[in-house]
């Protein structure tokens, strides 16, 4: 199954697999988020999901209240529906 991902503030959307990362997603289109790990461990990838679901489930770095406000780690974050995301760099 293909989701529509799109950046807060952006009127582009982009596809994205069930299957792929959305931080792949975004790099395939030429869209910046900056990463390290790629695994989910470091963080760097945060986004904010400003709508939608996603699967996250590899992640390990994540705090409760970071999960609660809508964080998630791009690197390990799969689409379940379309999704709006909010980049901080």
């Amino acid at each position: 199954m293909t989701y529509n991902i799109t950046i807060q503030g952006s009127s582009e959307t982009y596809e994205c697999d069930e299957h792929e990362p959305i931080l792949e997603c975004l790099e395939r289109n030429d869209v910046l988020v900056e990463c390290d790990c790629r695994v989910g461990v470091c963080g760097t990838c945060k986004v904010e999901l400003i709508t939608g679901t996603v699967d996250q489930d590899e992640q390990a770095t994540l705090d409760q209240q970071e999960l609660d406000s809508g964080m998630v780690l791009s690197c390990v974050a799969y689409p379940q529906t379309d999704c709006v995301v909010r980049i901080f760099n």
